[in-house]
């Protein structure tokens, strides 16, 4: 039973990188990193903090996949504020079940937000924005 994280991954970028609304708020390029550079251009999102753990039963393999996106914003006058837009945009990139995230060899049959919170880093400069959705995977047919 090969694990659906890698492909997954690979997936969320794909949509976050390719969804309208993403590349309107980063005005043409979304800046979404696995590692992120030492010195990033704000706003980005780092997508990988992730889990997989076995939904299989006596009829098929199947897991669920926790997939958290960081994003972080350092906008002058409204960082949380831009956090939650990108939030949201977040959301309608990987959390639609009418248009899920495409994992190659594996097909998406649920999702659930698990959580999206915003918040300030400790540094007072920098709004930390957290998406989690849940997925239930399954090996493509």
């Amino acid at each position: 039973m090969k694990s659906p994280s890698a492909a997954m991954q690979v997936a969320i970028h794909g949509k976050l990188t390719a969804h309208a609304a993403m590349l309107a708020i980063f005005g043409g390029t979304v800046r979404a990193y696995d590692k992120v550079p030492a010195t990033p251009v704000y706003p980005y999102v780092r997508v990988g903090d992730d889990q997989t753990l076995p939904r299989s039963n006596a009829c098929m393999d199947g897991w669920a996949f926790i997939a958290t996106v960081h994003v972080f914003s350092q906008d002058a006058k409204r960082p949380r504020m831009q956090a939650k837009e990108i939030n949201s945009a977040v959301l309608e990139a990987i959390a639609t079940l009418a248009s899920p995230p495409l994992p190659t060899g594996y097909v998406v049959k649920e999702l659930e937000l698990q959580q999206e919170r915003a918040y300030m880093e400790g540094d007072g400069i920098t709004a930390h924005g957290v998406v989690t959705v849940e997925y239930l995977v399954r090996p493509a047919a």
